[in-house]
């Protein structure tokens, strides 16, 4: 434990543990075992490490019973099996005791105690967001990080003082970050960027998931304070002025729900919990890739600084058809020069659709495409649950009608035939639709020299439907 490696038929109060906790076998961040004892008034902030058994307080309950009153776990638990050792909690780990617990929280949001399955009565679960309060005195506050420094303790506190660390606010530059929102409302991000002020560049935020369906994609920007108003502009158009409101319309972005986020820095596990969201207009979304003959978009924002006392100035290449797309600036506000990847991420029924609209994608003769790319899909595709709108505007992968500027068409043509490689990795897409106009009733029509390998296609709607067929190596 972080205080207590054996607390039995005792008592703590009043009482703190920040640091690292290791061990092979139950860890707690503030005590490890507890047998009879009670704990009041404690706090830990405590990073746990352990194969199994391990908790943000208390590693395990081993006999008898432990009450816990008006305490907090801020620190992150992790295991070797990533909480599939189904011991593990956010506050507490599996007990052969019982815990009774009043008026205690720990921290639970995605990549952050998320994948914990023990969870006791009178514990509640928040996110750092759902945390934040307007905290101590910088006087009262007593950090050890030299980065906490001069800071004040962000969250309600649970003494007088606040002693040891705690997951600190984002340090991020303003990032333009993929995102996906899920049918059950949540939304993940992906973006690779940089610490503000610092030399740092392996900074990687990866919360999407693959578990869920998908029923939106698209462009954010991330940025570590709010924006009620910012400039900006995507390749050739001109600057515009976008403001901030409650639902989506031309010139207007919204904020999309972070509740935090968890990033990669340095290969060390950093936390946020003031990171604002912002998804781009439709006009960012979805790009006529036949009147821009590039497979990187560039977006240029104008944005206040924090203090609101100057602007700041970024620029961006992305492609707003495809995941995981997004070049952001190094940490002095360079936008790198970048080829075409040789690898593009399908993971939406967009995805896939705007694969099938455009020939631009198809091969390197309409000039947007380099040579030996490589479209990988990442998870499994399901086209009826993609939402039939995007920012607010129709976009149905559904309706095969004529009228309809979204609908799918085979890939590659006799004229511009598809030359790459389409690797479905057995994922599955479902619910694919073809107009029973098209030369093609299949997913590709034209292939030169190029493959599709392990894709499996279930329900699928053309004139001469077939149903659940799996296409393995097919050159």
């Amino acid at each position: 434990g972080g205080l207590v490696g054996a607390l039995a038929g005792s008592r703590v109060s009043d009482s703190y543990a920040s640091g690292v906790v290791y061990s092979s076998s139950t860890a707690g961040g503030l005590v490890g075992q507890a047998s009879d004892a009670s704990i009041q008034n404690c706090y830990s902030t405590s990073r746990v490490l352990c194969e199994s058994n391990a908790g943000g307080l208390i590693g395990s309950v081993t006999g008898g019973t432990a009450t816990v009153a008006s305490s907090r776990a801020l620190g992150m638990v992790s295991t070797a099996a990533g909480g599939a050792d189904g011991a593990s909690g956010g506050f507490a780990g599996a007990s052969a005791g019982a815990l009774v617990a009043t008026d205690c929280s720990f921290v639970r949001q995605a990549g952050y105690n998320d994948a914990l399955p023990v969870q006791y009565a009178g514990t509640d679960a928040r996110s750092l967001s759902q945390m934040a309060a307007t905290g101590l005195a910088q006087g009262n506050t007593h950090p050890y990080a030299a980065s906490l420094m001069g800071k004040k303790f962000p969250f309600a506190p649970v003494l007088e003082d606040h002693w040891g660390n705690w997951p600190d606010r984002a340090g991020i530059n303003p990032t333009l970050a993929y995102y996906e929102r899920y049918k059950d409302g949540s939304v993940g991000y992906y973006a690779s960027t940089s610490i503000a002020g610092d030399a740092v560049t392996a900074v990687q935020i990866d919360t999407l998931r693959n578990d869920l369906a998908v029923a939106e994609d698209g462009y954010a920007l991330l940025c570590a304070w709010p924006l009620d108003r910012f400039k900006a502009m995507v390749n050739a158009d001109p600057l515009e002025e976008l403001v901030r409101a409650d639902s989506m319309a031309d010139g207007v972005f919204v904020e999309m729900s972070t509740d935090g986020l968890v990033y990669q820095a340095n290969g060390q596990t950093m936390a946020s919990f003031d990171v604002h969201a912002y998804r781009l207009p439709y006009r960012y979304q979805e790009i006529d890739r036949a009147q821009v003959m590039s497979y990187y978009d560039v977006l240029g924002v104008e944005l206040p600084n924090e203090d609101g006392t100057g602007t700041l100035t970024f620029g961006y290449l992305y492609n707003a058809h495809f995941a995981c797309t997004a070049v952001n600036p190094d940490p002095d506000g360079f936008t790198p020069y970048v080829d075409v990847p040789t690898e593009v991420k399908l993971r939406t029924a967009r995805h896939l659709n705007a694969l099938t609209r455009f020939k631009q994608y198809w091969n390197n003769y309409e000039g947007t495409m380099g040579g030996g790319v490589v479209y990988t899909q990442e998870r499994d595709i399901d086209f009826a649950s993609y939402d039939k709108k995007l920012c607010g505007r129709p976009m149905n992968f559904m309706d095969t009608s004529s009228g309809n500027a979204f609908r799918n068409h085979a890939i590659g043509t006799t004229q511009s035939p598809f030359v790459f490689a389409f690797k479905g990795n057995r994922h599955a897409i479902d619910d694919f639709r073809l107009p029973q106009t098209e030369e093609h009733q299949s997913l590709f029509g034209e292939v030169e020299g190029g493959s599709a390998t392990d894709v499996i296609l279930r329900s699928v709607t053309a004139r001469d439907a077939i149903t659940d067929v799996f296409d393995e190596g097919g050159e």
